[in-house]
Protein backbone atom coordinates (compact mmCIF):
# COMPACT_ATOMS: atom_id res chain seq x y z
CA UNK A 1 0.00 0.00 0.00
CA UNK A 2 1.83 3.64 -1.21
CA UNK A 3 2.30 5.66 1.81
CA UNK A 4 0.00 8.85 1.36
CA UNK A 5 2.06 11.71 0.08
CA UNK A 6 2.82 15.15 2.75
CA UNK A 7 2.22 18.61 1.38
CA UNK A 8 6.07 18.88 1.58
CA UNK A 9 6.50 15.74 -0.51
CA UNK A 10 3.51 17.02 -3.17
CA UNK A 11 5.33 20.43 -3.25
CA UNK A 12 9.00 19.28 -3.70
CA UNK A 13 7.86 16.30 -6.26
CA UNK A 14 6.12 19.27 -8.34
CA UNK A 15 9.05 21.46 -8.39
CA UNK A 16 11.41 18.98 -9.12
CA UNK A 17 9.01 18.25 -12.58
CA UNK A 18 9.34 21.78 -13.26
CA UNK A 19 13.12 21.61 -13.19
CA UNK A 20 13.63 23.72 -10.57
CA UNK A 21 14.93 21.25 -7.85
CA UNK A 22 17.37 18.83 -8.52
CA UNK A 23 18.13 15.66 -6.41
CA UNK A 24 21.45 14.23 -5.49
CA UNK A 25 22.80 11.10 -4.48
CA UNK A 26 26.45 12.77 -3.63
CA UNK A 27 27.35 12.39 -0.42
CA UNK A 28 27.07 15.96 1.83
CA UNK A 29 29.57 18.35 1.58
CA UNK A 30 31.63 18.13 4.96
CA UNK A 31 32.94 21.84 6.14
CA UNK A 32 36.34 22.40 8.06
CA UNK A 33 36.05 24.90 10.48
CA UNK A 34 39.60 26.36 11.31
CA UNK A 35 40.23 26.81 15.07
CA UNK A 36 41.44 29.97 15.68
CA UNK A 37 45.40 30.37 16.37
CA UNK A 38 46.14 30.23 20.25
CA UNK A 39 49.27 30.69 19.77
CA UNK A 40 50.87 33.24 22.57
CA UNK A 41 52.08 36.39 20.21
CA UNK A 42 54.84 38.88 22.07
CA UNK A 43 53.65 42.38 20.90
CA UNK A 44 56.15 45.00 21.68
CA UNK A 45 55.03 48.36 22.91
CA UNK A 46 55.93 50.65 20.29
CA UNK A 47 56.69 53.11 22.77
CA UNK A 48 59.45 51.49 24.56
CA UNK A 49 63.09 50.93 21.57
CA UNK A 50 64.14 47.44 20.77
CA UNK A 51 66.66 46.13 23.01
CA UNK A 52 69.70 44.17 21.94
CA UNK A 53 69.98 40.87 23.39
CA UNK A 54 72.39 40.35 25.74
CA UNK A 55 75.58 39.46 25.40
CA UNK A 56 77.72 36.79 27.24
CA UNK A 57 80.69 36.68 25.57
CA UNK A 58 81.85 39.39 28.22
CA UNK A 59 80.50 38.17 31.09
CA UNK A 60 81.98 34.48 30.92
CA UNK A 61 83.76 33.65 34.00
CA UNK A 62 87.39 32.38 33.64
CA UNK A 63 89.22 30.06 35.63
CA UNK A 64 92.54 28.79 35.60
CA UNK A 65 93.47 25.74 37.52
CA UNK A 66 96.22 23.46 38.16
CA UNK A 67 96.80 20.71 40.87
CA UNK A 68 99.49 18.52 42.93
CA UNK A 69 99.30 16.11 45.22
CA UNK A 70 97.29 17.55 47.87
CA UNK A 71 96.55 21.16 46.87
CA UNK A 72 94.56 22.56 43.87
CA UNK A 73 95.39 26.35 43.00
CA UNK A 74 93.31 28.84 40.81
CA UNK A 75 93.10 32.27 39.23
CA UNK A 76 89.56 33.44 38.46
CA UNK A 77 88.31 36.34 36.93
CA UNK A 78 84.69 37.23 36.92
CA UNK A 79 84.63 38.50 32.88
CA UNK A 80 86.70 37.23 30.81
CA UNK A 81 86.34 41.16 29.01
CA UNK A 82 85.56 44.14 30.66
CA UNK A 83 84.73 47.78 29.93
CA UNK A 84 86.89 50.37 31.44
CA UNK A 85 84.55 51.97 33.73
CA UNK A 86 83.61 48.31 35.08
CA UNK A 87 85.43 46.66 38.50
CA UNK A 88 87.95 44.03 37.52
CA UNK A 89 87.38 41.09 39.82
CA UNK A 90 90.77 38.90 40.10
CA UNK A 91 90.80 36.41 42.68
CA UNK A 92 92.93 33.08 43.61
CA UNK A 93 92.01 30.69 45.61
CA UNK A 94 94.14 27.59 47.14
CA UNK A 95 92.22 24.44 48.27
CA UNK A 96 93.65 21.22 50.11
CA UNK A 97 92.28 17.92 48.78
CA UNK A 98 94.65 15.63 50.53
CA UNK A 99 93.47 13.05 53.23
CA UNK A 100 93.64 14.48 56.76
CA UNK A 101 90.67 16.68 57.41
CA UNK A 102 92.63 19.86 57.60
CA UNK A 103 96.20 20.72 57.02
CA UNK A 104 98.12 24.48 58.23
CA UNK A 105 100.29 26.59 55.72
CA UNK A 106 102.83 29.08 56.25
CA UNK A 107 103.75 31.78 53.63
CA UNK A 108 104.48 35.70 53.20
CA UNK A 109 101.34 38.38 53.54
CA UNK A 110 99.36 35.13 51.99
CA UNK A 111 100.15 32.71 49.50
CA UNK A 112 99.72 34.54 46.20
CA UNK A 113 101.53 36.18 43.72
CA UNK A 114 99.01 38.47 40.58
CA UNK A 115 102.21 39.46 38.13
CA UNK A 116 100.40 41.48 35.01
CA UNK A 117 102.02 41.89 31.70
CA UNK A 118 100.10 44.35 29.58
CA UNK A 119 100.35 42.83 26.07
CA UNK A 120 98.67 46.27 24.39
CA UNK A 121 101.59 48.17 25.63
CA UNK A 122 104.10 45.45 26.46
CA UNK A 123 104.72 46.68 30.24
CA UNK A 124 105.21 43.67 32.74
CA UNK A 125 104.28 44.64 36.53
CA UNK A 126 105.57 42.68 39.14
CA UNK A 127 103.76 41.47 43.00
CA UNK A 128 106.06 41.77 45.96
CA UNK A 129 105.02 39.84 49.23
CA UNK A 130 105.82 40.99 52.86
CA UNK A 131 108.49 39.16 54.00
CA UNK A 132 106.31 37.51 57.10
CA UNK A 133 105.89 34.05 58.27
CA UNK A 134 102.23 33.57 58.52
CA UNK A 135 100.31 30.48 58.99
CA UNK A 136 96.57 29.69 57.73
CA UNK A 137 94.61 26.61 57.71
CA UNK A 138 92.87 24.65 55.13
CA UNK A 139 89.84 22.64 55.64
CA UNK A 140 89.44 19.84 53.42
CA UNK A 141 87.82 20.81 50.02
CA UNK A 142 87.29 24.45 51.73
CA UNK A 143 89.15 26.53 49.47
CA UNK A 144 90.42 29.87 50.80
CA UNK A 145 90.10 32.60 48.47
CA UNK A 146 91.97 36.30 48.25
CA UNK A 147 91.48 39.57 46.16
CA UNK A 148 94.40 40.88 44.25
CA UNK A 149 95.95 43.66 46.24
CA UNK A 150 96.72 46.35 43.71
CA UNK A 151 99.33 47.91 45.90
CA UNK A 152 101.55 45.10 46.22
CA UNK A 153 101.62 45.78 41.87
CA UNK A 154 104.88 47.34 41.24
CA UNK A 155 106.78 48.22 38.04
CA UNK A 156 108.98 44.94 36.68
CA UNK A 157 112.71 44.83 38.44
CA UNK A 158 115.07 46.96 35.78
CA UNK A 159 111.59 48.54 34.28
CA UNK A 160 111.25 51.95 35.42
CA UNK A 161 109.44 53.71 32.31
CA UNK A 162 107.08 56.43 33.02
CA UNK A 163 104.63 53.71 31.08
CA UNK A 164 105.14 51.69 33.51
CA UNK A 165 104.70 54.11 36.51
CA UNK A 166 101.63 55.54 34.74
CA UNK A 167 99.82 52.16 33.87
CA UNK A 168 100.56 51.24 38.12
CA UNK A 169 99.38 54.81 39.26
CA UNK A 170 96.27 54.23 37.12
CA UNK A 171 95.43 50.65 38.28
CA UNK A 172 96.00 51.85 41.87
CA UNK A 173 93.25 54.17 41.47
CA UNK A 174 90.02 53.03 41.45
CA UNK A 175 88.45 49.05 40.88
CA UNK A 176 88.75 49.44 36.84
CA UNK A 177 91.81 49.07 34.73
CA UNK A 178 93.11 50.79 31.29
CA UNK A 179 92.28 49.32 28.30
CA UNK A 180 94.79 46.49 27.37
CA UNK A 181 95.15 42.89 27.63
CA UNK A 182 96.25 41.55 30.81
CA UNK A 183 98.26 38.43 31.45
CA UNK A 184 98.13 37.24 34.81
CA UNK A 185 101.02 34.57 35.23
CA UNK A 186 99.54 33.76 39.03
CA UNK A 187 101.69 31.78 41.61
CA UNK A 188 100.84 30.11 44.99
CA UNK A 189 103.67 29.40 47.24
CA UNK A 190 104.09 28.31 50.61
CA UNK A 191 105.33 25.66 53.00
CA UNK A 192 103.57 22.73 55.34
CA UNK A 193 105.69 23.76 58.47
CA UNK A 194 104.39 19.96 60.25
CA UNK A 195 105.17 17.76 57.21
CA UNK A 196 108.20 18.08 54.65
CA UNK A 197 108.94 22.41 55.28
CA UNK A 198 109.27 21.67 51.34
CA UNK A 199 108.21 25.13 49.64
CA UNK A 200 105.39 24.21 47.31
CA UNK A 201 104.80 26.44 44.32
CA UNK A 202 101.77 26.00 41.94
CA UNK A 203 101.69 28.05 38.88
CA UNK A 204 98.65 28.90 35.97
CA UNK A 205 97.88 31.91 34.18
CA UNK A 206 95.01 33.39 32.00
CA UNK A 207 94.40 36.23 30.33
CA UNK A 208 91.69 39.23 30.37
CA UNK A 209 90.71 42.21 27.95
CA UNK A 210 89.65 45.93 28.58
CA UNK A 211 88.04 48.09 26.68
CA UNK A 212 86.51 51.86 26.64
CA UNK A 213 83.71 52.43 28.30
CA UNK A 214 80.37 53.12 25.98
Amino acid sequence: MARPRTLTTLIVSALAIAGLVTYTTEEPLTISIDQPNTQSTQIKNPDTPNQPEPSTADTETLIAETTDTNFTYRIISEQSSYTSDQPVQLYAELEYTGSRDHITISHGADPFYFPLKDHSRDLELSYWSYDTDQTTTLEKEKPIRVSIDRDRLQPRSGSQSSDARTLLEDIREGEDFPPGEYNVKGQARFQVPDKDHQLHSLETELTFTVHDGV
